[in-house]
């Protein structure tokens, strides 16, 4: 198993319509007008993984380099989905949503509390 995509356990796209997770024509050719579909890097953070790896001298120095940090973040994780649709115009962002830390956290102020 690969330690560069360690952390990061599911596939990064996939296409959008009326099914959860539709296929993607564009996924193995060319995209055309009217395509949507996601990126969504993601990372999840757990100790349980590091407990899969191979015993080898490669996974073991991947583990004693990483391992602290995995501790103070275990089981945390975070996904980032971004819509898109390919139009005449090019490629657009369709799920515009605050990104940069002010910007989620004004949107929380912002929000009805119950």
């Amino acid at each position: 198993m690969s330690t560069s995509r360690f952390f990061a356990i599911h596939g990064i796209t996939h296409g959008l319509g009326l099914e959860v997770h539709d296929p993607m024509q564009g996924y193995f050719g060319p995209f055309k007008i009217g395509d949507a579909f996601t990126i969504e890097p993601g990372i999840y953070i757990s100790h349980r993984l590091l407990d899969l790896l191979p015993d080898t001298p490669k996974n073991q120095a991947f583990i004693a380099k990483v391992k602290a940090n995995v501790g103070r973040y275990e089981n945390t994780g975070v996904r980032i989905e971004d819509s898109y649709l390919i139009t005449d115009r090019g490629t657009e962002w369709i799920s515009k949503a605050p990104r940069d830390l002010d910007e989620v956290e004004a949107m929380l102020k912002r929000r009805a509390v119950p």
